[in-house]
């Protein structure tokens, strides 16, 4: 099922962003804190983490007011995980703490930009990482020796998801925040089809062929964080869509020379016709100035997705959007990364630090306090 027939529900989950007005200032603070200084921003910041875990009253008010550290809180109760009373529920708290685990062992991007919800929003998205996660492993890791029929087994744990009754740890976490979000299942579905491309193809033909594919296993993914993360504007399913395409578009850059040790190659074939390079030389690792203006050609195009997701998202929204900018903020960071690197992506794999993540995120999550404040002193 194409998500764009997925049924829009435009009421907000959760608190109602606060609305801005007409000629919304939105201040920033890129004066302050500029790359050349992020190394002592992060420091800074992990000195400020350090000293709220040893003054827990203050860590306690900052955790309530701005959610950014929950996720170094042991966890408590499920209650606001599944609603209604309160009931301790040590197996479910085990399995949030589990998909917690797995989304922070990754190394994602989205860990740190998860840091700026509060902490019910970034467990249920915890548990929809893990279970991109694991599902997404099963066509990448060797040792899976059926991985359509684990694929299928997983749409029956899905199924189980929505009947309420979860059989694996993952998928208990991935219930109750369904449940509470009101997440509709055909995203999943999705995801789940988006992985099964990779079992029947390794290259596609057409931008379209390949636009479908990221639509299923990262479009999909956004379609789901903002039933969590909290909407009232239908352009920001478009926001999500745009953002999801040009999330993947950076990882295929990102990851040429990786694809092409297994065999795939998702650059669109008719981009490497048009740019005369053959199939063989990115399977051999060839960097050429073909190549490099084929790379080129491709984040001119990833670059246009964030910027259509930029100017999708409304003033409404953003508020309830700041993870989402977080991420949007640390894979513009890489794309970028690559670029100014001239596209060598088969001597590495391109990476973002961790102290530029933590100075990125800071930054997304400053501006938005700025904006807030300029709303509330608009005349």
């Amino acid at each position: 099922m194409m998500i764009d027939h997925l049924p829009f529900r435009p009421q907000l989950r959760g608190s109602a962003p606060r609305r801005a007005s007409a000629g919304t200032l939105r201040p920033r603070w890129d004066g302050l804190m500029r790359p050349g200084v992020e190394h002592a921003a992060a420091l800074r910041m992990g000195l400020i983490l350090a000293a709220l875990r040893l003054l827990p009253v203050w860590r306690k008010r900052f955790l309530d007011a701005t959610g950014i550290l929950a996720s170094v809180a042991p966890a408590r109760s499920v209650a606001d995980a599944v609603g209604g009373t309160p009931i301790r529920d040590e197996g479910l708290e085990a399995s949030f703490a589990r998909c917690a685990e797995i989304t922070r062992r990754s190394s994602s991007n989205f860990y740190y930009a998860f840091m700026l919800l509060p902490a019910e929003r970034r467990r249920a998205l915890y548990a929809v990482y893990a279970f991109c996660r694991f599902v997404d492993d099963i066509t990448d890791d060797v040792s899976v020796r059926e991985p359509a029929q684990m694929l299928k087994r997983w749409r029956e744990e899905l199924d189980r998801v929505y009947r309420g009754q979860p059989t694996r740890p993952i998928s208990r976490a991935l219930a109750a925040s369904v449940k509470r979000f009101d997440i509709p299942r055909e995203p999943f579905e999705e995801i789940i089809a988006g992985v099964e491309m990779d079992l029947s193809r390794s290259r596609y033909d057409t931008f379209e062929e390949l636009k479908l594919y990221c639509r299923r296993v990262a479009s999909a993914v956004g379609l789901v964080c903002i039933e969590i993360f909290g909407y009232r504007n239908p352009l920001t399913r478009v926001y999500a869509e745009n953002l999801g395409i040009a999330f993947q578009l950076t990882n295929i850059l990102r990851d040429v020379g990786e694809d092409a040790s297994r065999g795939r190659i998702y650059l669109p074939l008719e981009d490497l016709r048009r740019f005369h390079v053959e199939p063989e030389e990115i399977l051999r690792g060839v960097h050429s100035e073909r190549f490099a203006a084929l790379m080129q050609f491709e984040a001119t195009r990833a670059r246009s997705y964030y910027d259509a997701a930029e100017a999708a998202l409304s003033d409404e929204d953003r508020p309830s959007m700041s993870a989402a900018d977080g991420m949007h903020a640390i894979y513009r960071a890489l794309l970028e990364r690559i670029i100014d690197d001239e596209y060598r992506v088969f001597a590495r794999r391109h990476r973002i630090s961790l102290s530029r993540k933590l100075y990125l995120v800071a930054r997304v999550w400053i501006n938005g306090r700025l904006r807030q404040a300029a709303r509330r002193h608009a005349p």
